[in-house]
């Protein structure tokens, strides 16, 4: 494309936008004016509304007048005919009639008829209705009166009469008037004013009344009065012309008054300025047009002398540079003269970075940075990917500082010992060091490395560093080796484990037997079944007794905790009695209990019925918890065991001590194996596995145990297990 072309489409792209911008301009203006015609449409349909509502209340005050008579307290209908007549004498204007209707609606009074005459009931039972129930004045829609049959409009007063609606006082208004009060209105010659009631009725038009009388509303304008009070579109009129309509909505009546007016009267300034811009956008483009043409034949000239300079140059050969007027092709010109010696410098230097290109590839491996005597630097792709550093960021930058500046353990590394810098000064070169460089993000490559001098025409002109990412490698040898050392302790700790199992199960048999038979012969004895003893014999063969079953029950202990953590416990399932289950624990805690001095409180449901769990587990659960709460519960505390079922099929146990407590700091180790929390100088005596059991046990049995406890205080412990509860 020529230059002249691209002056002519400067100008286009000038003149154009403005052109543009003026009819969008026009056209908003135009928005704006049509807003204000509308908002100004709706005060006039406003204003209108708020005149019909003042013909209505005038009508109202003046029946509330009439209805006031005394003729109505005395019940002289005759005597009221006369005031009625009277009353639409005076206001003939607005009323063509006046009825008076009972609390039936049967018409009373009708001055369409003779007073006595026999008269239908009122055309409008829901507005009588409404009148009875609100005790207020209403305006009924457009309707076809009883007597005349002529459609009219009807406003209703109630006649009270200690404080009850007594009759309805009704005045009939006609069409006619309504439509003189929009003609009254002064609207301009083209728009159209019309009003509709609740039921969207023509009541009064500016236009062909006689033929609307009556007829709904069009559906446009019927929508719109049902939805919103005031409001203001685009749409057609009963005629069929296109109009920009508004409306007004009463709250008094709820009648509609409505404005239209000719969308060609609206929207002929828009027409006649967008023609007017148009038109004076053509002729400004044309002269600028014009101007350009001009303008671009005096720039082309010099141009095309210059573009022949410049073929000429890029052959190689001499040109003459031409002279011209405008500075910036003066300036044109001597670039082009500079640009024939800077050639001249660039065959050199390509010549110079091909060589240098070359020797680079002949030595390339993975990674490579290479650096002139002048500490510029460049690198590959691969360089940028394992690295992330840009050329900008390693210009005149030395390596040390940004790849090696320290080694793995955060030490820094010494730089006459980089390999990096040292080939520059001792000229000293390795092969397949393994060494750690750093990425632009801080992270460590473990590399093997080599570097090397470099040489162009015989001479050393850099060093070239090349550097293979083995992190990867060297990350799966130490997975492997952590792998082998782990394979290997797994090994060792299984065999423990089932060296522990066999020991434990070997040693049951063998310590149970001797400890039995210790246990059974002194009880044997304390009960003096082999002879008399004395004092002094009872108490050695009672402690004898004690350490022999507190013996026995630590190798149970221990025994039921080699089972649970070698998975060899059974659950026997069986249903059982919560109740009885308590109760038989309790049995054989109470002893213990009674010797304190301890009071048990026991608080169970007698007919749950507890599914899915084994009885003597559960047994065993609530043994070490109740043991627990009376050996650290003083003497004369008391313990309480409180027991049912909870939400989601969920079983709830709470036993709570009036013992020493448990510091916060030792909640921690609570449930630990051989953990013996220190209890003060009161030591209980026990094998540090109780609570550890009983956790093992609940959540063995899919439950869960947890303790709140105030150091000398007492301490709860609640266990909740997963089972089905049915009542007998």
């Amino acid at each position: 494309m020529k230059l002249r072309s691209y002056l002519i489409l400067l100008v286009v792209a000038v003149v154009l936008p403005v052109v543009i911008f003026a009819g969008v301009m026009t056209y908003l203006s135009y928005q704006q004016q049509r807003e204000n015609l509308a908002h100004g449409m709706i005060e006039r349909a406003r204003s209108i509304s708020a005149a019909l509502d003042r013909e209505f209340l005038v009508s109202i005050q003046s029946l509330k007048v009439l209805a006031a008579s005394t003729h109505l307290d005395k019940e002289q209908l005759a005597e009221f005919y006369g005031d009625m007549k009277g009353a639409i004498a005076a206001y003939s204007r607005a009323w063509q009639n006046l009825t008076l209707v009972d609390a039936s609606g049967q018409q009373l009074i009708n001055l369409r008829r003779p007073f006595g005459a026999p008269l239908p009931t009122t055309g409008n039972p829901e507005a009588i209705e409404r009148v009875h129930r609100t005790k207020e004045a209403a305006i009924a829609n457009l309707s076809p009166g009883p007597v005349t049959g002529e459609p009219g409009i009807v406003v209703h007063v109630p006649v009270l009469r200690d404080g009850q609606v007594k009759y309805v006082l009704n005045a009939v208004f006609y069409a006619a008037p309504l439509t003189d009060l929009l003609l009254q209105q002064k609207l301009p010659s083209g728009w159209i004013a019309t009003i509709i009631d609740r039921n969207q009725i023509i009541v009064a038009r500016t236009r062909d009344i006689e033929k609307y009388l009556s007829k709904p509303a069009s559906s446009t304008f019927a929508g719109q009065a049902k939805q919103y009070q005031e409001a203001a579109w685009r749409g057609t009129t009963l005629e069929g012309s296109a109009v920009l309509a508004a409306l007004h909505r009463s709250d008094f009546s709820g009648w509609t008054v409505g404005l239209a007016s000719p969308t060609e009267e609206v929207d002929a300034p828009l027409r006649n300025s967008l023609m007017l811009t148009g038109a004076g956008g053509l002729v400004l483009l044309s002269i600028a047009l014009a101007f350009a043409a001009t303008l671009g034949r005096r720039i082309a000239e010099p141009v095309s002398a210059l573009s022949s300079a410049a073929e000429k140059l890029g052959r190689g050969e001499v040109a003459e540079i031409p002279r011209s007027q405008i500075a910036e092709m003066r300036r044109l010109a001597q670039g082009l003269g500079n640009a024939a010696t800077l050639r001249i410098q660039a065959e050199e230097q390509l010549r110079y970075q091909l060589q240098l290109s070359q020797s680079i590839t002949d030595k390339a491996a993975d990674s490579i940075f290479v650096t002139d005597d002048k500490g510029r630097v460049t690198f590959n792709p691969e360089a940028v990917k394992i690295f992330g550093f840009t050329v900008e960021e390693l210009v005149d930058q030395p390596l040390h500082e940004k790849i090696h500046h320290h080694h793995r353990d955060g030490r820094p590394f010494p730089r006459e010992e980089c390999v990096l810098e040292r080939i520059h000064a001792t000229g000293k070169t390795v092969r397949n060091k393994e060494d750690v460089f750093f990425r632009k993000d801080g992270s460590a490559v473990i590399v093997e490395c080599s570097n090397a001098p470099l040489e162009v025409n015989g001479q050393w002109v850099g060093a070239v560093l090349m550097a293979r990412d083995v992190t990867e490698r060297k990350a799966q040898e130490e997975i492997g080796r952590r792998s082998r050392e782990l394979e290997g302790q797994n090994l060792r700790i299984q065999e423990a484990s089932r060296l522990k199992n066999e020991f434990f199960a070997n040693m049951s048999h063998e310590l149970r037997t001797p400890l039995n038979a210790v246990i059974g012969f002194s009880e044997y004895m304390i009960d003096e079944k082999a002879g008399p003893i004395n004092a002094q014999q009872r108490e050695y063969l009672t402690d004898v007794l004690t350490s022999a079953k507190h013996l026995l029950q630590l190798i149970n202990d221990v025994l039921d905790l080699a089972k649970l953590e070698g998975g060899k416990m059974e659950l026997k399932i069986e249903d059982f009695s919560l109740k009885e289950v308590i109760e038989e624990v309790c049995t054989i805690i109470g002893p213990m209990a009674s010797k304190k001095h301890t009071q048990l409180q026991i608080e169970a449901p007698r007919d749950v019925v507890v599914q899915a769990l084994d009885p003597v587990k559960f047994k065993q659960v609530l043994y070490n918890l109740l043991s627990n709460a009376v050996k650290f519960t003083s003497e004369g505390g008391k313990v309480r065991l409180t027991a049912n079922l909870a939400e989601h099929g969920r079983m709830r146990v709470d036993v709570k001590d009036e013992g020493i407590g448990i510091k916060a700091d030792d909640l921690p180790r609570l449930f630990h194996e051989f953990e013996q929390l220190d209890s003060g100088s009161d030591r209980q005596q026990g094998t540090g596995l109780g609570l550890a059991l009983t956790k093992k046990i609940v959540e063995l049995q899919g439950g869960a145990i947890s303790v709140e406890s105030e150091f000398g205080k007492g301490s709860t412990f609640t266990i909740m297990l997963p089972v089905a509860g049915k009542s007998e």
